[in-house]
């Protein structure tokens, strides 16, 4: 629907494709293709976050069609499995994160989750392009005016294993760096010498909402499952807790990160 409606604006001003890209990229200094604006109006890929106002200010559309339609599709994109415990973490004001094999989504680079969306439905550029996007905006609330308090535990195999190139993965190691201690979020790692514990196998996000509730999403590699049971919250809280006193401290895992960069080729 977002891109029928891009479409009927354009044909209503009477712009062939070439003609609204001249036009448009001319009134806002926003660069796009002739190929990009195809698969947007077919619906075939997700507008960048910073087109819909844009296209309500060149369209001077009402009410801000444009911003209201994107968010309806950002949230069409997620599949209906995974919208609820999408909307909970939009809405937690603290976040709990286990992640054994992969840096967490909300860490993630653009070059890093493009690799591996890739990876897991090859050929399909339009779906990993769509995540890429869902994921820039999960990460945009880290930087918000209210930002979750965020606590991340992320195996040491996360770390070491390399996803892409040496560059996507300094990368993304740098920003891991960047972000292990500051006011609204703290990383620790879990080295490979601790050995089993009761996350192993598994990604587990814990997220609690402004009036104290908590809820778990447990996730496998295709499939999530939210938890509101009781008994099984505390299983999963104790186990991440537990974790969390036996894993490094963000300041030795900053001096785990600085190694890791260096021994990059």
């Amino acid at each position: 629907m977002f891109g029928l409606q891009l479409r009927k604006a354009r044909q209503q001003r009477g712009l062939s494709m070439d003609a609204f890209i001249e036009e448009f990229v001319g009134r806002t200094r926003t660069p796009v293709s002739k190929a990009s604006l195809g698969r947007i109006e077919r619906g075939e890929y997700l507008a960048q976050p910073v087109l819909p106002s844009l296209l309500d200010r060149f369209f001077e559309t009402k009410n801000d069609l444009f911003v209201d339609m994107y968010e309806l599709a950002c949230l069409e994109s997620v599949p209906h499995q995974y919208q609820l415990s999408a909307n909970l973490e939009q809405q937690a004001v603290a976040i709990k994160v286990y992640c054994g094999s992969v840096i967490p989504g909300l860490l993630q680079t653009e070059a890093y989750a493009r690799e591996l969306l890739r990876t897991w439905r090859p050929g399909d550029e339009g779906w990993s392009e769509t995540q890429v996007i869902l994921r820039r905006k999960r990460q945009a609330r880290l930087f918000s005016d209210d930002p979750p308090m965020l606590s991340v535990l992320v195996d040491e195999a996360a770390l070491t294993r390399q996803i892409g190139t040496p560059e996507v993965m300094r990368t993304q190691l740098e920003f891991v760096l960047g972000m292990v201690d500051t006011p609204t979020c703290e990383i620790q790692m879990v080295p490979a010498s601790l050995g089993a514990h009761g996350l192993l196998g598994g990604t587990l996000i814990l997220m609690t909402t402004p009036r104290g509730q908590t809820y778990a999403y447990e996730e496998a590699i295709s499939t999530g499952t939210l938890v509101e049971a009781p008994e099984r919250l505390q299983h999963l809280g104790r186990h991440w807790d537990r974790l969390w006193g036996r894993s490094l401290s963000p300041m030795e895992t900053a001096r785990y990160l600085k190694n890791a960069l260096e021994a990059l080729p």
